[in-house]
């Protein structure tokens, strides 16, 4: 049977060990392997962070990562799209360089 002391014993315990973690700084957070090497290399993604990085340069949204490394996208949320690597903002401009009719604006 627990007594009341016992659950004290273990409160304290507990607190304690909080209280030794934050005062020593808190968990250690170590460093993501799969970002570490796509920093490293040229270009590269991390799914589990769910962040890119081409030649340095960090990217958050994965559609517009995809369209800097070479694929022709849009990207709905960002509203912008990626032909051969080239930043376009008109989703008209976008259509017209890759499938469809030329821009009307």
């Amino acid at each position: 049977m627990i007594t009341q002391s016992m659950k004290l014993i273990a409160v304290v315990l507990m607190l304690t060990g909080l209280f030794a973690c934050n005062t020593a700084g808190g968990p250690s957070k170590s460093a993501c392997s799969s970002c570490e090497v796509a920093k490293k290399a040229d270009c590269g993604w991390c799914d589990s962070c769910n962040v890119g990085y081409i030649k340095g340069e960090k990217s958050t949204c994965h559609s517009c990562f995809n369209g800097k490394t070479g694929q022709d996208v849009w990207c709905d949320s960002c509203k912008v799209g990626y032909v051969h690597k080239d930043k376009v903002k008109c989703k008209g401009c976008f259509t017209a360089k890759t499938s469809g009719p030329a821009c009307a604006t």
